[in-house]
């Protein structure tokens, strides 16, 4: 764990107040931070150990966990099968499932639907569908695994095509570890962030954790007394307050919390 624009001083006392706040918000991208990324992204399960102490949290009083992944919430669903079900945003804050199961999908608007089916079709004519994701407001193109050559030559000819979708659609383009995505604007991780912590108490306290550059609009959304955690295996520039590197110190942290809440419960 390494401290930021905090010290390990701040970070003992932001534990000592989840343990006496009325209730506590676990926040937490899925892809690089509770799963290691893969090429296959259907393989891509959580680290070991990991669903567990998320099970611990749930169980404690006053914990309330949130994943709040760029993947469509039916995605982040399966990879997190547990006895408790949590509340899940995907799309980049386009979707949310609720515990029970139902579903509030936003609406991106006529424009940037089609400006979303020409993104498509230029993925189509490159016969790349094996590596595009498609969600409820944003396309992504994966490039993870390709040779470094015909990624440049990929990233080039559809990052010019795209800006230009984006242009006349007034769409978002944002890179990505691993890739690209064009999306719809209006809605991003940090605004999920935002309504989450707008619907709890308000003595509530919240940590995010994110590993990609999607992670920092959620960082930006937090309070003063909220803690930001980039989960990455190299440090970049962040607006979070501390770096961990997956899995060990993942599940330190997940540990830390545990017996923060475990002592009020």
């Amino acid at each position: 764990m390494q401290f930021l624009d905090n010290t390990e001083e701040d970070y003992a006392g932001w534990l000592l107040r989840l343990t006496g706040a009325s209730e506590r918000l676990l926040i937490l991208d899925y892809d690089g931070t509770l799963a290691p990324f893969k090429i296959e992204r259907s393989a891509a399960i959580p680290y070991p150990g990991v669903v567990g102490l998320l099970e611990s949290i749930t169980g404690s009083e006053r914990s309330r966990i949130v994943v709040v992944s760029g993947r469509n919430v039916g995605e982040v669903s399966e990879f997190l099968s547990m006895a408790r079900p949590l509340e899940l945003w995907g799309s980049h804050g386009w979707e949310r499932m609720n515990p029970d199961g139902t579903v509030t999908a936003f609406d991106p608007g006529e424009d940037a639907r089609k400006g979303l089916s020409e993104a498509l079709r230029i993925l189509e004519t490159e016969e790349l569908e094996k590596r595009l994701e498609r969600k409820h407001a944003s396309i992504a193109l994966h490039w993870r695994g390709l040779r470094e050559s015909f990624k440049q030559e990929l990233k080039e000819k559809i990052s010019s095509a795209w800006q230009d979708i984006a242009d006349a659609y007034g769409l978002a383009l944002k890179s990505f570890d691993g890739g690209l995505e064009i999306m719809a604007p209006g809605r991003d991780k940090g605004h999920a962030v935002r309504e989450i912590i707008d619907g709890s108490d308000p003595d509530s306290i919240a940590a995010y954790l994110g590993d990609d550059l999607t992670d920092e609009d959620a960082f930006k959304a937090l309070r003063p007394k909220d803690l930001g955690i980039l989960v990455n295996e190299r440090l970049r520039p962040t607006a979070a307050h501390i770096w961990i590197q997956p899995p060990d110190e993942l599940l330190d942290f997940f540990h830390s919390w545990v017996e923060a809440c475990g002592a009020r419960q």
